[in-house]
């Protein structure tokens, strides 16, 4: 089980979704689903990745919470295992300088899903699915990625993982 990040962010205005532990999985202004827990001057979001991905990898995601003309220069994140129970942006920075960073953007990086065939939009697409919650779209995605992997050679497979996990591992 991976460490997720989790993304300090300005204000996302009222969103509304469903309860879990605290949080609201939701579907946010620029497209992305996933959990969000609102500040007094912020929110939190989580963003569905591991935390040790590269750094542009993580701010297209927080990205993925703003309406489309919004873009921040940089965004903060953390392990979902340091989230603290404050109520202000500055209050989470601080609490959370030794384990959090900064990202920012940077050149695009090709996903584990793209290597196996997927456009960047089918990509993102199955991402939605699978933070989605919906036992529907979570079958279709597991089926559109099945399809996939089935179609290669599993030598080239075993390949494509080894070379994405070197990746994440740094």
């Amino acid at each position: 089980m991976s460490i997720d990040a989790i993304a300090l962010m300005p204000r996302l205005g009222e969103l509304r979704g469903e309860p879990m532990d605290g949080w609201e999985l939701v579907d946010a202004p620029g497209g992305a689903r996933g959990i969000w827990k609102p500040l007094r001057d912020g929110a939190l979001v989580g963003l569905g990745l591991p935390f040790q991905y590269p750094d542009a990898t993580l701010y297209e995601a927080a990205r993925g919470w703003l309406p489309k003309k919004k873009k921040l220069a940089k965004v903060w994140v953390f392990p979902d295992t340091a989230v603290p129970e404050l109520e202000t942006a500055e209050e989470i920075r601080t609490a959370t300088a030794a384990a959090g960073r900064w990202v920012k953007a940077g050149a695009r990086q090709r996903s584990l899903l793209e290597d196996l065939g997927f456009t960047a939009d089918e990509a993102e697409a199955w991402q939605r699915d699978i933070q989605s919650g919906n036992p529907t779209r979570l079958a279709a995605a597991h089926d559109r990625l099945k399809e996939r992997v089935e179609r290669r050679d599993p030598k080239d497979v075993e390949a494509l993982m080894a070379a994405f996990l070197s990746k994440v591992k740094r």
